[in-house]
């Protein structure tokens, strides 16, 4: 009985992640996708800009596929924002001078 018990929390802790991921694919691709329209690029401008396909810019604001982190501090860098992966904007460093 325990074991059950013990996969089942796997499962769901694992159900819990991958919903968790999909959310953050989400978050992160409507903040590339409003930032880029804010500075009046096409997919095809911030592919250039960022030295990628046009097919891969499209993966990444439609949700498709989670960015590196290469890739997110690049995007970063050529749309000049910062991202919010979590629920809330409230960022609390346990580094008291991070």
């Amino acid at each position: 009985m325990a074991r059950h018990e013990a996969e089942q929390r796997h499962v769901d802790l694992f159900g819990e992640q991958k919903m968790l991921e999909a959310k953050t694919r989400g978050r992160l691709a409507v903040q590339i996708k409003q930032a880029r329209k804010a500075e009046g690029w096409t997919q095809q401008a911030l592919a250039e800009q960022m030295g990628m396909s046009v097919s891969t810019i499209r993966r990444i604001e439609s949700g498709s596929t989670m960015p590196s982190i290469s890739t997110l501090m690049t995007v970063s860098q050529v749309l000049s924002i910062t991202f919010i992966i979590g629920e809330s904007s409230k960022y609390r460093s346990p580094f008291p001078n991070a």
